[in-house]
């Protein structure tokens, strides 16, 4: 399947004045946040998450929760773009309790949708799940990241909902393991979480220190004839995209920009192949348009093709030109990266309703657990 990437660069009109920082609270970033997420409809197996279609937020149409941070920042090491963050700040990017170095907590929680575990069809006939099902579910963590490492005695905790309405602890890992990523296994391995709304969740338990201690979570897979003896990740994801349009700035005044040498080298983009033992070859290519829909770059699949080797990643370079000719007060470019798997790129379908990865980004926030993204400030001239 294609996997695509959309990127968009704002330029916007201002006249431009130097301000410090200021914290950004999370109900800024996203419309996306004055959803309220609780439960929706039951979803059935396979359930499959790696938050590249969400950014902030985790999807509501998986998650009946919003406490962790959905990010591009956090781990550059991550399986594939996006990860969840476990940052202890609630959903407005407030810490949960008074901060103190003495006190232990409960901090965010990552829950899905109820999953229907009692039965599944097979043709005309209804079955209901057995243990010999072999039902797993698997996720990749790790601890740090490019925040702070959690303390020996702080955990991530996983739980499953049982029939007795309770929660129940199957997993956890304690605060000086996972310093890399790595994945992990848990089976399904009794019948009281055989339950037509079975749920799972992710819980941090850390020093009450605030934005501090962090784990991170990503693709995650549940399903039915799993085996934790066989690698099956057939996948190759877009890791991030670098639009290319200065050199050592994240911001420039738009006069500056079109008047000086800071024009960049050209956009990239970093993909990985998640296959343990197999050589994928893959193609590449980006559009970038304006406003008007018009196609101001265009590098197609035929231009450049690679074979990317197993558990590796690989960069692909354009060399697009300094978009120096911009019309209006606040022109903007549209980047789409698309990657194309010739093989071994057997992701189910099920897994995932939509065949491209889009992030759309019009403007640039200087905040910590932000992606990369562009903007040109361009003055106002009249």
């Amino acid at each position: 399947m294609d996997w695509c990437a959309l990127f968009n660069c704002c330029c916007s009109s201002a006249n431009h004045d130097d301000h410090p920082l200021q914290h950004v609270p999370k109900t800024n970033i996203l419309d996306e946040s004055k959803i309220y997420w609780g439960l929706t409809d039951t979803l059935d197996l396979p359930f499959f998450e790696d938050f590249t279609h969400s950014f902030g937020f985790p999807s509501a149409t998986h998650w009946s929760d919003k406490k962790v941070w959905v990010n591009n920042s956090f781990c550059p090491d991550a399986p594939n773009a996006m990860v969840a963050t476990f940052d202890h700040l609630n959903e407005i990017g407030i810490p949960y309790q008074t901060l103190s170095t003495r006190q232990s907590v409960f901090a965010d929680s990552l829950t899905s949708q109820p999953i229907n575990l009692q039965f599944y069809d097979n043709g005309a006939n209804t079955v209901p799940y057995r243990v010999t099902d072999e039902i797993y579910l698997s996720f990749f963590y790790k601890n740090k990241g490019l925040g702070d490492i959690p303390e020996p005695q702080d955990s991530l905790i996983l739980f499953f909902k049982g029939s007795d309405k309770q929660w129940h602890r199957v997993w956890s890992a304690g605060g000086d393991h996972a310093e890399s990523f790595e994945e992990v296994f848990v089976k399904v391995d009794t019948t009281l979480f055989f339950i037509p709304d079975f749920q799972f969740r992710w819980v941090n338990y850390t020093k009450a220190t605030g934005n501090l201690n962090h784990w991170h979570v990503d693709y995650i897979r549940f399903d039915k004839n799993r085996s934790i003896e066989i690698s099956d990740i057939q996948d190759v994801g877009i890791l991030s995209a670098d639009l290319g349009i200065f050199n050592g700035y994240q911001q420039i005044p738009y006069k500056h920009y079109i008047e000086s040498g800071l024009k960049g080298n050209g956009a990239s983009l970093k993909v990985k192949n998640l296959n343990e033992s197999a050589t994928v070859q893959t193609r590449f290519r980006l559009k970038v348009r304006n406003d008007f829909n018009q196609v101001l770059f265009n590098q197609d699949f035929s231009v450049s093709s690679r074979n990317i080797l197993a558990n590796s990643d690989s960069t692909e370079s354009f060399d697009t030109p300094a978009f120096d000719t911009l019309s209006g007060k606040t022109p903007g470019l549209e980047y789409e990266f698309t990657i194309n798997p010739r093989s071994n790129d057997n992701t189910p379908d099920n897994y995932d309703t939509r065949t491209d990865i889009i992030f759309t980004r019009r403007t640039i926030v200087l905040c910590l657990g932000m992606p990369t993204t562009m903007e040109v400030l361009k003055e106002d001239l009249d």
